[in-house]
Formats: C-alpha cells, sequence, structure tokens
C-alpha cells in the first residue's frame, strides 16, 4: 500500500504507463519491483507484506526510494522451492506418480503466480496451498 497523495501524484502525470509497477531501493542498493494493491497506506509510509520486507533486507521505519517503472513482460521464471516439502505438500495419495505430482505442482505454482505483478530474481516468495506455505525462490527471469 502506498499513500494516496502518492496516488495523486502519479495518476497527475501525463504518459503514465499501465499496469503500475514500482521500484523499492533501500539506502543499502537492495532492490525489488512490486506492483500495488490501494493507496490507502498512512502519508509517508509504505506498507508491504512481510516476505517483501524480509527481501528488502532492511528495518522497520527505514527510508526507501520508491519510483514507477516499466517493466518487460516476463515469458520465463525458473523456481526453487526452499524445502522438498512443497512437493510433499502438493501430492496427494491420488497421484499414481511422479509426473501426476509434479503436473500438480506446476498447476499450483501457475496459478499463485498470476497473483503477483512481477517477480525478482533472488528473492523468496510464499506459495499458499492447502493452508500451507511454501517459500519459492525466483532463481532466473527472463523477459
Amino acid at each position: 500500500m502506498l499513500p494516496s497523495s502518492f496516488a495523486d501524484e502519479l495518476f497527475n502525470r501525463e504518459g503514465l504507463v499501465t499496469p503500475l509497477t514500482f521500484e523499492i531501493k533501500t539506502k543499502n542498493n537492495v532492490s525489488t519491483y512490486c506492483g500495488v494493491l490501494e493507496f490507502t497506506a498512512p502519508e509517508n509510509y509504505l506498507v508491504v507484506p512481510y516476505w517483501l520486507f524480509e527481501s528488502l533486507q532492511t528495518s522497520e521505519g527505514a527510508k526507501v526510494d520508491i519510483r514507477c517503472v516499466k517493466l518487460k513482460h516476463g515469458s520465463y521464471v525458473k523456481l526453487q522451492p526452499h524445502s522438498k516439502d512443497f512437493y510433499k505438500g502438493i501430492a496427494s495419495e491420488e497421484d499414481e506418480n511422479h509426473l501426476a505430482s509434479m503436473a500438480k505442482a506446476k498447476q499450483v505454482l501457475e496459478n499463485s503466480l498470476e497473483s503477483f505483478a512481477t517477480l525478482t530474481e533472488g528473492q523468496s516468495i510464499p506459495i499458499f496451498h492447502e493452508n500451507q506455505v511454501h517459500l519459492v525462490e525466483i532463481l532466473e527471469t527472463k523477459p
């Protein structure tokens, strides 16, 4: 979430490109990219999910730079679950073989990735499936 004043400034610019994508950069030059759900954060504050906050490797209340950017659409992403529990959590007793389990994992990942505006290499994202959270690292992306 960003403050409403940020939206006022953005929407009054000529040539605004959508979807809105932002780069967040810390004073230590750690950066990530994200979308915005709403413009309701308190003035001078940025509110992000905990997993995104962790990826910025900063502290609560630290100043960050935010800018609107245009990114190329991705055509490829290489992912790696943090744990083999990801596959165990997705496989069910009905899955008779390894290929069926992998196909189900692919489907869960594709459905989950639709909720992310963008992906950043080196970032770990949460994948929610049947009341479980699995962390998956973004190893590589290609436009």
